[in-house]
């Protein structure tokens, strides 16, 4: 196997590691409930307080 063949298979094996870690993290975020989007009418009724930044 040539250099850049290698080196082509190396960056091709460090994407597909990237896009594994990062489907990992957001399955795992996923999997917290965090839910930080109040729709209109939550906010409306006032079933939840908003905060301001």
């Amino acid at each position: 196997m040539n250099l850049r063949r290698k080196n082509r298979l190396w960056v091709v094996c460090a994407v597909l590691a990237g896009l594994a870690l990062t489907t990992a993290l957001v399955l795992y975020a996923l999997r917290a409930n965090i839910d930080l989007f109040y729709t209109p009418g939550e906010i409306l009724y006032g079933k939840r307080e908003t905060q301001q930044l």
